[in-house]
């Protein structure tokens, strides 16, 4: 009866070992299933990846230099195309509103500024002693024609009174610029011009005659 029962004692022990053996062995399982999903980065040991994310992180670590430089070159052109088409929308819209502006006011009569500017560019031009022979020109072929292909000199000074006067008087006006300009030009061809604005194509045409212009 005593040997019996030191034996049932041997055998139970032997099975909690056995027991334990196996709980540790899955436990030991567990724990390196978990540390093959989970690994943790060198740079943060809390940041854990999983293989998705690590493989990831290599490819793209790995990807073709000529694939990055294209996608990079892509959202630049992108971002050029939008750009460009954000100016060309603004350009248009103040063109617009240029336009919407002088229609309100082309019927007024010429400010006492606009009339100055005018004045002075007829004065300029009148003192050029070719002007009256060239305002009467009907085309620009009638005034490269009657003029000969040596007077640039003289007709360059012809345009000159316009930008040399004009220019300064306007640079200061802002959007009101377009609108000053517009107005003293109109004033300034119904005094010297015969209220026409062909003069200054002629004359434009007429310096660049030989740049296939």
């Amino acid at each position: 009866m005593k040997e019996l029962t030191s034996l049932l004692l041997i055998v139970a022990l032997c099975l909690i070992a056995l027991f334990s053996c196996g709980n540790n062995s899955s436990s030991a399982s567990v724990d390196g299933k978990e540390e093959s999903e989970n690994l943790v980065g060198t740079n943060n040991p809390t940041d854990k990846l999983s293989k998705k994310e690590v493989i990831d992180r290599m490819n793209k670590a790995n990807q073709d230099p000529s694939q990055k430089s294209d996608a990079i070159q892509m959202v630049k052109d992108l971002k050029n195309i939008k750009t460009r088409r954000l100016g060309e929308g603004q350009a248009k819209q103040s063109t617009q509103e240029q336009i919407r502006r002088y229609e309100e006011v082309k019927d007024e009569p010429a400010s006492a500024d606009q009339r100055k500017v005018a004045n002075q560019i007829c004065g300029c031009l009148n003192s050029n002693p070719l002007f009256k022979t060239a305002k009467k020109s009907k085309s620009s072929e009638a005034l490269i024609k009657t003029l000969g292909e040596d007077k640039d000199k003289e007709v360059k000074a012809m345009q000159d009174c316009y930008s040399n006067i004009m220019v300064p008087a306007v640079k200061d006006l802002g959007k009101d610029a377009g609108i000053f300009s517009k107005k003293s030009r109109k004033e300034l061809n119904r005094k010297c011009l015969n209220g026409k604005n062909d003069f200054w194509i002629h004359i434009g045409a007429y310096l660049t005659r030989n740049n296939g212009l």
